[in-house]
């Protein structure tokens, strides 16, 4: 029904139910922080006790700011919003000095390629660091993960040079040596 006529019919419950009157509208909700909970200080001092807890849990530092999917994934979306509220991720890492998810991303995906690859080495490589496998065995070995992160990171010619591994296995060519 619209608004128009739900007036026009002078239904009170009709019209009381549409009116937003300030505090009353989310009062059906349990849990709700009370008006007025959220300022800046709150928001960064909640966001510490949130990362501090995700330390412990993940082991991942508490300087490196969380992704807004994870405070819904857990439950904290009130803090999702009072970020958004108070200036954005962005705003709100560079006040609480915090490093922010794309960057922290990066490095977090570097060291992942390291890690994967040296499973797959010692896997399928009897461990040897000085020549990097063909891109085609990755995929052939099930390491689907491995040849996203090598494509990701500019692929085997890239990879090989900053690792200073050789690039050819059937040959003793060098990348940019």
């Amino acid at each position: 029904r619209s608004l128009m006529k739900v007036a026009d019919s002078g239904n009170k419950s009709d019209v009381d139910s549409l009116r937003f009157q300030a505090g009353e509208r989310w009062a059906h909700r349990s849990g709700r922080n009370p008006r007025g909970y959220w300022d800046e200080d709150k928001v960064i001092n909640e966001l510490y006790d949130y990362l501090a807890l995700v330390k412990e849990e993940k082991g991942r530092p508490s300087v490196w700011m969380a992704r807004p999917s994870e405070f819904t994934n857990e439950g904290r979306n009130d803090l999702k919003q009072a970020i958004s509220r108070f200036g954005g991720s962005n705003y709100i890492c560079k006040v609480a000095k915090l490093i922010p998810y794309k960057e922290w991303r990066y490095f977090e995906s570097i060291l992942e390629l390291h890690i994967e690859l040296q499973k797959y080495l010692i896997l399928h490589e009897d461990g040897r660091e000085d020549v990097f496998p063909k891109m085609s065995a990755i995929q052939n070995n099930g390491h689907e993960r491995l040849y996203d992160l090598i494509m990701d990171f500019g692929g085997r010619k890239m990879i090989a040079a900053k690792l200073n591994m050789k690039f050819q296995s059937h040959t003793n060519i060098e990348v940019m040596k």
